[in-house]
């Protein structure tokens, strides 16, 4: 048994767990002052990305846009009772969204405070971070002192280097909870051990994961079942010892508390509207728009992402583009492998916090391949972006199995295992300082999305809101109306970001019904309930605006150079050659249409795809019209 999690005390009927309060390794000293001072160099490169990302000005596109008009409606009459739309149930206004606003509400205060600058948004997604860091380092803490803080902070800087600073400080759900997962299952492994005052930070790590990014509502889900099943054994098995059930009671109350209170607001949902966003949900899935890519592409994608190679090498997301899931399945294998071997090791030492860990990151590394066999469509990455926190933990239970395997007494002599653990320390310390180090340093150079279309949304905005305040001085009074069309660089991205700008700026803009999923019922109408259309046009769709003499030309904005026109067209002419020598006539269209989704199509070759991504990245002007309503979407 590991003397150091726990002590016999006679007459109590069980174990009581000394390092849930004072950490295993001794008093709360040294120990607490390290966990405080890994988090400070954790949190650190985040606070270089955010002074990066003051400047230029921020403007939201599509998801993110959507995002700050949620966290903006936090403290109005129509508060957010549901997460951000998402590709759930049919497609218009009936579609469905993630399951919970807690992300929302765990933004608002920072973005209140920064006066409702987008800006205030990345603020708010580092304080996340940092918050979810502390947490980490807290529990590291309590389960291993000094030794465990430093490596679980080590894990950490790996991981969040691998995520990258774009990632760790945009807002956006599928972002948000990555740092939270890692919590979580932290959390879960405490209570395995005993250490009962984590069940609230299960279930409130837990419930910001699920809510804010439904592919962990089956890992979360799946894992809280797992929990509350173990509990029952443990009290069974302790029956006998009143202070473990009264622990038991005080705890678990309080998080079945905590648990009512942050799935209020989906539930009041489900209560008040028809169908409610959790039945859609369950609908969607129940009976999926297409078959799930099943065990064999669901094992292989988890796999390739949990390479241990990339993780420890490469930076997942530098940019707004897409990543493929694809990649060699064979290092997961030997990382997979090397940690039943561990977990193997760690039984037979009879090491119970080791033993604890291999079998929570186990569970969940069998839940994640029953969840990705379930996907269906493209498998985009961010759908398995949690793969790369159980590759992390993996290499922490393998890395310390070997410590502890190192350490045992009869395998070396006193001197030489201070000089183990001192050496060890002196590892970690250096991985921390490293990666920690090369995240600041790539932190520096973050910028915010889509800088292209960022610039040409910025230059539209301020003269749209002057030809308002025209109509304004007229007479005109009431909402408008905000319509694009799918534009060819971000599927409409740019619309709802004019829509988010004019909310910023006091109007009371709507989006057409169609939109309600990511506008939200409180900000659309349709033609008939407006007097003035302000339209988003991009690309080709601006000859087709500007011929109808009905709308004025308000802003126009095309941020290329000669030399990118001259680039762009160019690559948009080979594009069609290649379309048409490859036979994907279907497709030509979408090259003046909807060139995001060309470059996503799996038909197009890579070559092709390159090219598409070039010309995304060089971008297309865009215009804005405002007259009466089109009865455009």
């Amino acid at each position: 048994m590991d003397p150091a999690v726990v002590v016999r005390v006679p007459g109590t009927g069980g174990d009581r767990v000394r390092a849930a309060a004072r950490g295993a390794h001794g008093g709360a000293g040294r120990p607490g002052l390290l966990a405080v001072v890994c988090a400070a160099v954790l949190a650190a490169p985040l606070l270089v990305a955010l002074a990066a990302l003051h400047s230029p000005r921020w403007y939201p596109l599509l998801d993110m846009a959507q995002t700050e008009i949620r966290v903006r409606d936090v403290a109005s009459s129509h508060p957010p009772l549901i997460g951000l739309a998402g590709r759930i149930g049919p497609y218009g206004a009936d579609g469905g969204s993630h399951p919970g606003p807690l992300s929302f509400y765990a933004m608002w205060p920072l973005h209140r405070l920064s006066g409702g600058t987008a800006f205030g948004l990345h603020a708010a997604a580092v304080a996340l971070d940092v918050a979810a860091i502390s947490l980490a380092m807290w529990i590291a803490r309590r389960r291993g002192g000094a030794a465990l803080v430093l490596a679980t902070a080590a894990t950490l800087a790996v991981l969040m280097h691998a995520y990258g600073a774009y990632l760790l400080t945009l807002p956006w759900n599928p972002y948000l909870p990555v740092l939270w997962w890692f919590v979580f299952l932290l959390a879960i492994w405490s209570v395995v051990l005993d250490d009962l005052p984590m069940l609230p930070v299960a279930v409130l790590a837990g419930s910001f994961a699920m809510q804010t990014h439904i592919p962990y509502l089956g890992l979360v889900g799946g894992m809280g079942v797992a929990t509350v099943l173990w509990l029952a054994a443990r009290a069974y098995r302790r029956r006998g010892d009143p202070s473990f059930r009264r622990a038991l009671v005080r705890h678990g109350l309080g998080a079945l508390a905590l648990f009512a209170v942050l799935w209020a607001p989906p539930l009041v949902d489900e209560i008040v509207h028809e169908p409610g966003n959790l039945t859609t949900i369950r609908d969607h899935f129940a009976d999926p728009p297409e078959p799930p890519v099943g065990a064999a592409e669901g094992v292989e994608s988890l796999l390739t992402q949990m390479n241990p190679w990339r993780l420890v090498g490469e930076t997942l997301v530098d940019d707004s583009r897409a990543q493929e899931v694809s990649g060699s399945i064979w290092p997961a294998v030997l990382l997979l492998g090397a940690f039943g071997v561990s977990g193997a090791a760690a039984v037979r030492m009879r090491h119970r916090r080791l033993v604890a860990l291999h079998g929570v990151v186990g569970l969940a590394v069998a839940l994640g391949a029953v969840s990705a066999a379930r996907i269906f469509g493209y498998v985009w990455y961010y759908l398995l972006l949690w793969a790369w926190g159980l590759a992390a933990l993996a290499l922490l239970a393998i890395g310390w199995t070997v410590a502890a395997a190192l350490r045992r007494p009869r395998a070396q002599p006193s001197p030489a295992r201070r000089a183990l653990r001192v050496g060890a320390l002196a590892a970690a310390a250096a991985v921390l300082a490293g990666y920690a180090g090369a995240l600041a340093v790539d932190a520096a150079g973050t910028d915010v999305q889509e800088p292209r279309i960022n610039e040409t949304l910025g230059r539209l905005v301020g003269p749209t809101a002057d030809a308002l305040e025209r109509r304004r001085a007229g007479g005109w009074e009431g909402p408008v109306l905000v319509t694009w069309l799918p534009d060819p660089l971000s599927i409409g991205g740019q619309g709802f970001g004019m829509l988010n700008e004019l909310l910023r700026e006091g109007y009371d803009a709507r989006a057409r019904l169609v939109h309600r999923p990511g506008a939200t019922r409180h900000h659309v109408a349709e033609p008939e309930d407006v007097e003035v259309e302000v339209h988003v046009a991009t690309g080709p769709q601006i000859d087709l605006w500007r011929a109808d003499r009905r709308y004025e030309e308000v802003a126009y904005a095309d941020a290329r150079s000669d030399a990118e026109r001259a680039e762009f067209a160019r690559l948009r002419r080979e594009v069609l050659a290649d379309l048409r020598a490859a036979g994907l006539h279907d497709l030509v269209g979408r090259v003046d249409d909807n060139l995001w989704s060309l470059g996503v199509d799996e038909r197009v070759g890579s070559g092709t795809r390159e090219k598409v991504a070039r010309m995304l990245e060089i971008g297309m002007p865009s215009a804005v019209f405002v007259g009466p309503p089109s009865g455009s979407v």
